[in-house]
């Protein structure tokens, strides 16, 4: 490439025509056709340039082509009107990737034709600047040039990559205008930006209408169905072309086989991958990739990776189109190891590719390997694009990284709404309120609005953090933005009120929503049980049902503790049955609503028989059944249960151990329950919460030490609450001890002065010994702080009762 330099500073023709012939050597051995000189004494003409370039094009030899227009400059050619050779110019430019040298030879140019003008509306149309072909092609017209057939399809095309429909309906009038109409290349062009901006019917009359369509023309109408979501009516038309006899190219296989992944029609696709065999077409990538998506769409994973493994030259499509594949079907393991080996292989990744491998690193909560590709995708230069930030986001915040998915989204300039409302369910899920709505706040100060997922995140703050007023507040957003009627929404505000307290606004709320679904219906049922209003809870549960909305599984969770609490056998028998009906039966969470059920009813050998025929046992499975057996003071039963779960390998949580303290409660095991709360931080790493203390207490005052049961209060490193002063006060009513009783009451009296339980055991303790007095200083301290009794007899009979009881005196 160093010859034209050297033409440049020595004129002498014969040195040119040996570098010349040299380079037309070099790149074209085979052909003398693009020699510029054939005779020594004569310098190269225009044409000899223009055979240059076209060398240059099929090189695509930027560099070379900037040196040969180079010396055509200093042969002053480009002064003279050879539009032609402009023309090629400007060509070459486009097609070797650079616009801006293009454009300005254009510009430069003395005299444009219609060839002149296509090519650069060609080369914008072609560059990803289909705005900007389109306003070339307007300033064509108003230069007074007639577009020919090539100029219309170029431009139809542009308009197809806007999905500019009105503007590819004036074009569509200029085309008739020009009588090009029948031109079966500008007709191909109109069916198929028609179809990709929606209005397929219209491109359906453009080629029912053509006289003798093409395979282009059957390619685009199929394509567009496929494109509109209409796959079987694109099969349809795939039949009707092979029955007319038209043989289908690699374009038309291309477009059919997704119709087939889109129906699942997995025979069909097989037949068509038949016929691509045959033909010898399967090694080309295109189809490749086309055959392993429909494959994978179908379901058949294997047959998918064995096209895969068959694709000779794999691109980073088809490679994507691998990893979507398993990961539509659930393969993870599958979608990170064939993502290793995409990367072993040296294939470029891009965003999409980012997108499905981090989408599924965010299902697993597998933070490792996310920080790893996330590592990769900083490696290859792929920017924060939004896809690939909301995965970030999602996986960081999955994971409980929060500040790492901070830190992604503050590297974006503008993010957009999903951005946002991925950081704040991010902090919302892992009860960081405060964050959630400040975040929420923020991004409606940044002028982005939130969208129903947002709204619904937000709630769920509002929720964890028992924030009426705030709720209250968004609640308001809401309704101006017109979104209450959102299923997604109204269920979230529904949970928000119920969090808070206000049952009543929900059910209201609940009354209001036009349309019902299993989500808002649980949601009811759910806060009611909560709430203790089993009633109410089985009640809506039965117009659930009349109004023909199917249970889930998580109904079925919050309807069972219902009858739990309520005792109500027959109506848990009842829904048992309708579980097994809707092929819950071996669900985690539902059967072990029903072991709660039956062991709070007093079925505890029915518990144990769906314990033990249970495939998949969690903690909460085992901590049912433990709670059952503590529940009725079958300690030894429940502890061997506990000894069991670890064997299996499951690790306690607090509420198993609660329930493993009540089992040594119940069967004075003072001794075990020690050693069992001594393992709740030092071998288990948890930390003891109020109930685990309480429990102890209750344990250790039921076995006579009263003494150390105070003595134990006192050393706790965290303050006590009314539980655990309860405890003590029953264990002092149990061991009659008045002295420790009245100090334990005192202190319920401060926490809770308008409990009656309090009163009521400390006047039991006085009973015993007859302290009818002090019984009626309790009274009048009760009536003086409003504090209500139970109708009945007179709190002197009661206790004169009580300590007949407990002295044996009848």
């Amino acid at each position: 490439m160093r010859w034209i330099p050297l033409l440049i500073r020595q004129r002498s023709w014969r040195r040119n025509l040996t570098m010349i012939n040299t380079v037309n050597a070099r790149s074209d051995a085979n052909s003398k056709s693009h020699e510029i000189i054939r005779q020594p004494q004569c310098p190269p003409s225009h044409l000899d340039y223009v055979s240059q370039l076209r060398v240059c094009i099929a090189k695509n030899s930027l560099a070379d082509g900037k040196l040969i227009h180079a010396h055509i400059n200093e042969r002053g050619f480009m002064s003279i009107a050879h539009k032609f050779l402009h023309n090629i110019l400007v060509n070459m430019y486009a097609k070797c990737g650079s616009l801006v040298d293009a454009r300005k030879v254009f510009d430069e140019m003395p005299e444009r034709d219609v060839c002149s003008w296509t090519v650069m509306i060609t080369a914008y149309a072609r560059q990803g600047s289909p705005e900007e072909a389109l306003r070339l092609f307007y300033l064509m017209q108003r230069a007074g040039v007639q577009p020919n057939h090539f100029t219309f399809a170029t431009v139809v095309s542009a308009c197809t990559r806007l999905a500019a429909l009105e503007q590819g309906r004036e074009i569509h009038q200029d085309v008739i205008s020009s009588g090009l109409q029948s031109d079966v290349f500008v007709v191909n062009a109109l069916i198929d930006m028609y179809a990709k901006c929606g209005s397929i019917e219209q491109a359906r009359r453009l080629f029912e209408d053509m006289p003798q369509p093409d395979i282009v023309s059957w390619t685009a109408i199929i394509a567009g169905y496929v494109w509109n979501g209409l796959a079987d009516e694109a099969e349809d038309l795939f039949k009707r072309m092979q029955f007319s006899g038209f043989r289908p190219n690699l374009k038309t296989y291309a477009s059919v086989l997704p119709a087939c992944a889109e129906l699942a029609h997995l025979g069909a696709g097989m037949a068509i991958h038949g016929e691509i065999i045959k033909r010898g077409l399967q090694s080309h990538l295109f189809v490749g990739s086309n055959l392993v998506n429909m494959y994978a769409k179908c379901g058949d994973l294997n047959i998918a990776r064995d096209v895969f493994d068959e694709i000779p030259q794999r691109d980073n499509v088809s490679w994507t189109v691998m990893i979507a594949g398993y990961a539509q079907n659930g393969w993870d393991d599958e979608v990170l190891q064939t993502f290793q080996e995409m990367q072993e292989a040296g294939v470029e990744t891009n965003s999409r590719t980012f997108t499905t491998v981090l989408s599924v690193c965010a299902k697993l909560a597998a933070l490792e390997e996310g920080i790893q590709i996330h590592g990769a995708m900083i490696r290859s230069g792929v920017q924060y694009e939004i896809p690939v930030v909301n995965c970030l986001i999602h996986i960081y915040a999955k994971c409980g990284s929060l500040d790492m998915a901070r830190k992604v989204l503050d590297k974006v300039d503008h993010p957009d709404v999903l951005s946002w409302t991925a950081m704040v369910s991010g902090y919302a899920q892992n009860e960081r309120g405060e964050e959630a709505l400040e975040l929420f706040q923020q991004m409606q100060r940044a002028g982005v609005k939130p969208i129903s997922q947002t709204f619904a995140c937000a709630l769920s703050a509002c929720a964890s953090l028992a924030t009426l007023g705030q709720g209250m507040e968004i609640h308001e957003e809401i309704i101006i933005r017109d979104l209450e009627s959102d299923v997604f929404v109204g269920s979230a505000l529904m949970d928000m009120y119920i969090q808070c307290g206000s049952i009543e606004k929900a059910h209201k709320l609940f009354n209001r929503m036009k349309q019902r679904d299993t989500v808002s219906w649980t949601l009811m049922i759910a806060g009611y049980a909560q709430k203790g209003w089993g009633e109410e809870a089985l009640r809506i549960f039965q117009q659930m049902l009349l109004a023909g909305i199917l249970p889930n599984a998580k109904t079925f969770a919050c309807v069972l503790p219902a009858c739990a609490d309520l005792v109500a056998l027959e109506q848990g028998m009842g829904i048992h049955e309708q579980v097994i009906r809707s092929g819950f039966k071996s669900d985690v969470i539902v059967t072990t609503a029903l072991i709660d059920m039956y062991a709070k009813c007093g079925r505890l050998h029915i518990a144990r028989h769906l314990f033990d025929r249970m495939h998949k046992r969690d903690v909460v499975s085992w901590t049912a059944v433990i709670a059952g057996y503590a529940m009725h003071g079958r300690a030894h039963e429940a502890l061997s249960l506990f000894e069991q779960m670890k064997q299996s390998g499951i690790h306690p949580n607090h509420v198993t151990l609660l329930c493993v303290l009540s089992a040594c409660c119940h069967a004075g095991l003072v001794n075990q329950g020690w050693q069992y709360f001594k393992c709740i931080s030092e071998y288990y790493h948890i930390t003891p919460k109020i109930e685990h203390y309480g429990c102890m207490v209750d344990l250790i005052g039921r076995a006579g030490h009263l003494h150390g049961a105070q003595q134990f209060v006192t050393n706790m490193p965290i303050k006590p609450d009314a539980f655990v002063w309860r405890c003590l006060l029953g264990a002092c009513v149990m061991h009659s001890n008045v002295e420790l009783g009245e100090f334990a009451a005192e202190q319920l009296f401060e926490l809770k002065p308008t409990d009656a339980a309090p009163y009521v055991l400390l006047s039991n303790i006085y009973a015993v010994f007859g302290r009818w007095d002090d019984i009626e200083k309790i009274r009048k301290m009760m009536r003086d702080r409003g504090v209500k009794k139970t109708p009945g007899c007179s709190w002197i009979e009661v206790n004169k009762h009580v300590h007949a009881f407990v002295t044996g005196g009848g």
